[in-house]
């Protein structure tokens, strides 16, 4: 199919918002990592399949717009976006977002201690006491098996014959 100079350059423009939006789409990637932590094999098949997800819409965006042809000025375009997504966009983004669910964190971080300081002052009492209660009823099930043990040798004692001459 013969495209004017004009198609080929909005497409060359749309596949560079292509690219473009397929390095906010990692950085949401790269955003998930940071928060959580990952190890490296995790992180490996995570890229993998952003890949594979990107490829898969590269690939529904050729055939939508340009019968699946694939040309260099589209490549150019893709990882031009991307480039430029990645030079002047993503540290910004990626940083403020950061920041954001930090600064999010540390408010429900203190929303936590203000409920559950107050709740700290009745239940420590409360978990002593439970505390206390269980080492006594220990101290008693142990006086008790003790109490147990004596009364069964003195009962063995009682009723064992004793052979006469040995004592």
């Amino acid at each position: 199919m013969i495209l004017s100079m004009k198609e080929q350059g909005l497409i060359f423009l749309f596949i560079c918002a292509v690219g473009f939006s397929s390095g906010a789409v990692y950085d949401i990637f790269r955003i998930f990592r940071r928060i959580i932590g990952h190890i490296s094999p995790i992180c490996y098949i995570e890229d993998f399949l952003f890949w594979v997800l990107a490829s898969f819409f590269v690939l529904g965006t050729l055939i939508t717009i340009n019968y699946g042809e694939l040309r260099a000025y589209m490549l150019i375009g893709y990882f031009g976006g991307m480039i430029l997504y990645f030079t002047f966009l993503s540290d910004i983004i990626v940083g403020g977002i950061l920041r954001f669910f930090h600064a999010v964190s540390g408010i429900l971080r203190k929303i936590s201690d203000i409920v559950i300081r107050p709740l700290r002052f009745v239940l420590r009492p409360i978990s002593k006491a439970v505390n206390l209660i269980k080492l006594l009823l220990k101290k008693k099930a142990e006086c008790g098996i003790m109490k147990v043990r004596k009364a069964v040798r003195s009962a063995k004692e009682k009723f064992t014959w004793k052979r006469k001459g040995k004592q």
